[in-house]
């Protein structure tokens, strides 16, 4: 017999105060976290060279904001270490990167520096894409909701992961050091290891997953 997750503080909040209170504890927990963010990124517009990077970095709280209030229910909820504290460090460490001094030299070079926020940009638009197909879907920590196949999901298999990986590259380009690199190989290694948890969980709740998103792209075969 397997021993159930001792890492559970959802299910502990459950036996105290009920399944439907703990949800809605959660749902607008994380709606409050989402709008302050959402807040504090609206008052940076001045600090932003790049003001298309500053709209679409501020969508991303605006799109998490909508998700949190109309995702859907899960059918597996996340337990145990891997599944919550894992994925939370994983969406923290790109702001580790944001405390290396920016390279001066890059920064006084217009070419270069446009070059660099329209890429990171870009790659902060596809996160932005990820997250409004995955909506009802949308969950920081590995849980299963539903299969989410349309958006940049008929390309590639994790295109939330992706985007935030190109553009947490973009940083450590921005932001060059041994530190970052090493946050940066963290952060790689803990991406990875979140998409195939979550991938195994998608397949164990629904077993279509295989079929529906096999052929697409992401570092390995599903």
């Amino acid at each position: 017999m397997t021993r159930p997750p001792s890492f559970d503080p959802y299910g502990l909040m459950a036996r105290l105060i009920g399944e439907r209170q703990s949800a809605r504890v959660v749902r607008w927990a994380l709606v409050c976290l989402a709008a302050g963010f959402l807040a504090i990124r609206a008052s940076e517009y001045g600090d932003f060279i790049s003001k298309p990077l500053w709209a679409a970095e501020t969508l991303i709280f605006l799109v998490m904001l909508l998700a949190f209030l109309l995702r859907a229910e899960p059918v597996e909820r996340s337990r145990g270490v891997k599944m919550i504290i894992i994925p939370i460090i994983g969406g923290l460490l790109p702001f580790a990167l944001l405390m290396t001094p920016p390279d001066a030299a890059l920064l006084k070079d217009p070419s270069r520096r446009e070059i660099v926020f329209w890429a990171m940009t870009i790659f902060t638009s596809l996160t932005v894409w990820g997250l409004w197909a995955l909506r009802r879907a949308f969950s920081i920590t590995v849980e299963a909701r539903v299969v989410v196949s349309g958006g940049p999901y008929l390309f590639i298999r994790h295109p939330v992961y992706l985007g935030e990986l190109l553009t947490a590259g973009t940083v450590l380009f921005i932001r060059p050091s041994k530190v970052n690199l090493l946050i940066y190989t963290i952060f790689l290694a803990v991406q990875l290891f979140r998409s195939r948890l979550e991938e195994t969980v998608l397949m164990r709740n629904f077993p279509d997953y295989k079929e529906k998103m096999g052929g697409r792209f992401w570092f390995w075969r599903v």
